[in-house]
């Protein structure tokens, strides 16, 4: 039961790094650009439907880059080859984020922590109610 107690603790932990991860991206993607979508590269996936990775090609400070935005989408608001604007890191041009996009990843990082502190309460309560006191 320990173990469970410690693997709930360590999935809270995920669903925090989640939130706190995007957040912190959209705080250091600060350069607005245009970019262009130049690929939606499709992903099958039978459980839970299909899923898009567009590629943007954008120019910063001189230099053409293309990227992804490491989110993994079911609907993509945009079409291959269409122009948007995006916000590039200017510390590292490559790392991008594109505003237009729902992201999901709060939602998904709230659920984590939601099923890691159910799971923690549930066993800690278990242990607890094994534990028996005597008082005499």
């Amino acid at each position: 039961m320990w173990t469970i107690l410690v693997i709930s603790v360590l999935i809270v932990a995920i669903g925090v790094k989640i939130i706190s991860t995007s957040i912190s991206k959209k705080k250091r993607c600060t350069v607005e650009v245009w970019a262009k979508i130049v690929n939606v590269k499709k992903i099958k996936c039978y459980e839970t439907g299909d899923y898009s990775v567009p590629s943007y090609s954008y120019w910063y400070n001189g230099t053409e880059y293309v990227s992804k935005t490491g989110n993994f989408m079911s609907i993509i608001p945009h079409e291959e080859g269409e122009t948007l604007r995006i916000r590039v890191n200017p510390d590292d041009p490559k790392e991008i984020y594109d505003p237009s996009v729902k992201d999901t990843s709060k939602i998904s990082g709230s659920f984590t922590i939601i099923i890691g502190v159910v799971c923690f309460i549930v066993v800690l309560v278990k242990i607890l109610n094994s534990i028996s006191i005597t008082i005499k």
